[in-house]
């Protein structure tokens, strides 16, 4: 009996397992139900967008499921807001297991309208025939981001070319001129257009005036490339009330129109001029030397600035106008004189120096720092600047090293430019730098930190911009191991590019040593097994119509890889073109840590500024691991005709330099080697001046159109004989008798070939003019 039981029993539990395995609710089995963690509000848009949804479902009896149908609904909370229902979903084909794109899950949600932003839940399931369910519901998460919280994330576009304040010639802009900026960081996933406007201002305006007043002469729309070429800005003369002077700025927004990025998208405004000051050279600075460190005991005295005078000297007076800025934390020559007002403004007439007091006022504290820039700008007696790249020389620095007896930190390994493979960053890094020399008696505390770099940062940007990934602190020692450094494929905005720097404190967490106990910045990268750089690249110039091409290319790693292709774009811009013909021929095997020069030669190509060279590499045991790397050359011929090997020009000091009846007489040989028929020889008095023994030695009547020239009226003097010695006359002031004085000059010799090529010289000359012998009273 007790057995009969058990037997029943067995049977009750088999009857029951097999009632449960039979098709019904649980016919369908979805194994996989993928859901982007943060969507557009617009549905309409989520077929373009990447594995936004993805679904895999399976039958789990025999055969295929037929008569079945899949229900999609957005819901926000227990409410439906769209999608499908059982009447409006259509039946799908027989399945036994079946991928479903994004585009055939979209298609369920025709009738949803634009999403508010907020957290939302995307449910699936499949029904048969009566309503009758044949999965069970799954449901995942999702986010609507605020549209204008996402386009307000970008980093806005930097202007790049033409730089601040660039002065064209007119030979120069009356061509094609290349606006060029950063792209929108991070990289937008839709399309975005770059709007270029370039505005040209009028009498009275600045720049901020112009834009809000007038019409832009340029207005050009560019599609996801960071660079236009615009012809005809300028068309002659500039004349009042418009000016030589032009401003330009680029706008980034979405396919509608709307902008994108802080700043309402738009870069800061750049400005140009044109100018014909060709024939004057601006000041160049003397002292203090670019990069001079003072101690600051040296600064109770006043500092002494120093730069040369125009070349040649304006007849009218010119006013050079110094100006000192001071430096804070992260900021750079540029960005300061850009946004701050200098601490020195001095100008001084006439003379080429200045003597500066009190730029130094104790010690420099944080933000400021002890590093200075200056500058000198040449000015006329109306304040318009003189001469090239209006008027200003090149920008200098100097600083006061408070802490100069004490040299900070250098570093030591990773060494700078290091490549890890992702292998090797499974291990811990290892940082070694020097101490302070020489080694304090307080303790010292050594700070490191390492940045991570994204798209479009350089070191410095990322430095000053981002969170470091590593802050690591250690007392008195000069190293420290770090792991988790790398954490798996770099996504964008990110890249495997890493930045560090180590700096030096006090046991108050005061900077100690030299630049503020701050090493200099290196960096190290994380990269696949391929590696390969374009290790040097040269396009020719144009001969007999063809360039030629040189390209080495470097294979960093220790295993071998095969170069597939190599190819280039004019311009960067356009399909890219293979480069053919090519020696050695494709595919061509790199062998670890190897070299290999590729040469070749294409037509000359009249509109190119610059070729970008693509070189696609791939792994010889894993063809599917490949690596692209690319490079460009700018293409700049420089004329040679007046190298030592083509062209000498001797000028030796004249015999004998006479004056008299107040003028310089002298006979000047002049030898020319060339390797081109000269067409003709123009001197050019450029420089003159008169330095008497007192203030009484020249009359009232100082005309300076009277003298300094040659006696021909002019200064300028022109023949074609070549080789032959040439008589120059130049006047002078009028003097008083008996008075003492020096007379310099310079002239340029100007050598014009009959290609029309030129080559000059300058030469410089002196004489000293001798008062009457002094008569001795005999008493």
């Amino acid at each position: 009996m007790n057995q009969f039981k058990k037997l029943l029993l067995l049977l009750m539990c088999f009857a029951s397992f097999t009632a449960k395995a039979q098709p019904g609710s649980a016919q369908i089995s979805i194994l996989n139900f993928t859901v982007k963690q943060k969507l557009p509000a617009d549905v309409s848009t989520w077929n373009s967008v990447p594995a936004s949804v993805l679904l895999v479902a399976k039958y789990m009896g025999q055969g295929n499921v037929v008569g079945s149908k899949l229900v999609l609904q957005i819901k926000k909370g227990s409410a439906r807001v769209c999608g499908n229902d059982m009447q409006s979903a259509t039946f799908l084909d027989a399945f036994q297991t079946r991928n479903f794109s994004a585009n055939e899950l979209t298609g369920a949600f025709t009738n949803c309208p634009k999403l508010s932003p907020g957290s939302y839940t995307l449910c699936a399931q499949f029904f048969g025939e009566e309503r009758k369910e044949k999965s069970a519901e799954t449901c995942r998460v999702f986010t609507i981001e605020d549209e204008v919280q996402v386009q307000e994330s970008y980093s806005p576009p930097q202007n790049i070319t033409p730089g601040i304040g660039k002065i064209f010639r007119p030979s120069e802009i009356s061509g094609a001129v290349n606006f060029r900026w950063t792209p929108l960081v991070p990289k937008p996933k839709e399309q975005v257009t770059y709007k270029l406007r370039v505005w040209q201002l009028m009498q009275g305006q600045n720049s901020t005036q112009a834009m809000r007043t007038n019409q832009p002469i340029v207005t050009k729309d560019v599609d996801n490339i960071t660079q236009a070429i615009v012809t005809n800005i300028y068309t002659g003369p500039c004349r009042p009330p418009y000016l030589c002077d032009y401003v330009w700025n680029v706008q980034a927004v979405d396919k509608n129109g709307k902008a994108l990025g802080t700043n309402n998208g738009t870069s800061e405004l750049s400005s140009f001029t044109v100018s014909d000051d060709e024939n004057i050279t601006g000041p160049t600075l003397v002292a203090p030397a670019d990069g001079k460190a003072f101690a600051s005991k040296d600064m109770t005295s006043p500092i002494q600035f120093r730069w040369t005078p125009l070349v040649p000297k304006p007849q009218q007076p010119v006013t050079y106008r110094l100006r000192v800025w001071q430096l804070m934390q992260g900021e750079t020559g540029a960005q300061v004189m850009r946004e701050r007002k200098p601490i020195v403004t001095k100008d001084v007439a006439d003379i080429t120096e200045a003597s500066v007091s009190g730029i130094y006022t104790g010690p420099c504290r944080p933000p400021y720092l002890c590093d200075y820039v200056w500058q000198v700008q040449a000015l006329d007696r109306t304040g318009r600047p003189i001469g090239e790249v209006e008027g200003n020389c090149e920008l200098w620095s100097f600083k006061i090293a408070e802490d100069a007896a004490i040299s900070g930190p250098t570093l030591v390994a990773p060494v700078d430019g290091k490549s890890f493979t992702p292998n090797d960053m499974s291990s811990p890094v290892q940082f070694r730098w020097t101490p302070l020399v020489p080694k304090p008696q307080e303790p010292v505390t050594y700070r490191l930190r390492v940045w991570q770099l994204m798209q479009g940062q350089n070191s410095t940007q990322a430095m000053r911009t981002n969170k470091p990934i590593v802050t690591k602190d250690v007392a008195d020692i000069a190293e420290a191991s770090v792991s988790g450094i790398y954490t798996g494929p770099c996504r964008p905005p990110y890249l495997c590019d890493y930045v560090w720097q180590v700096q030096a404190l006090d046991k108050a967490g005061k900077p100690t040593g030299s630049d503020e106990g701050k090493s200099e910045a290196w960096s190290f990268k994380v990269q696949n097994n391929i590696d390969i750089q374009i290790d040097s690249l040269k396009v020719g110039c144009c001969i007999n119509g063809k360039q030629s091409i040189y390209l080495k290319i470097k294979n960093n790693l220790g295993t071998s890889v095969n170069i597939v292709a190599v190819k280039y774009k004019v311009n960067g811009v356009g399909a890219s073109i293979n480069l053919i013909p090519i020696a050695p021929p494709l595919t061509q095997l790199v062998a670890g840590n190897g070299t290999v020069v590729f040469t070749s030669s294409i037509n000359c190509i009249d509109a190119a500024n610059f070729l970008k060279f693509l070189v696609d590499a791939e792994d010889v045991a894993d063809p599917d691991n490949k690596e692209t790397e690319v490079k460009s050359d700018t293409l700049t011929c420089r004329c040679d005709a007046c190298d030592e090997k083509n062209f000498s020009l001797t000028a030796p000091t004249p015999s004998q330099i006479n004056f008299a009846n107040n003028i310089l007489s002298f006979s000047q040989p002049l030898t020319i080697v060339s390797v081109k028929p000269v067409k003709s020889i123009k001197a050019e008095l450029v420089y003159f001046e008169m330095i008497p023994e007192n203030d009484y030695c020249i009359p009232c009547n100082k005309d300076a159109a009277t003298y300094g020239h040659f006696t021909n009226g002019t200064n300028s003097m022109e023949w074609n004989t070549v080789n032959s010695p040439q008589n120059f006359n130049i006047t002078t002031p009028q003097m008083t008798p008996c008075c003492s004085a020096v007379f310099r000059w310079c002239i340029r010799y100007k050598i014009e070939f009959k290609d029309c090529t030129t080559c000059n010289k300058l030469v410089c000359y002196e004489k000293r003019k001798e008062g009457c012998d002094k008569v001795l009273d005999h008493k």
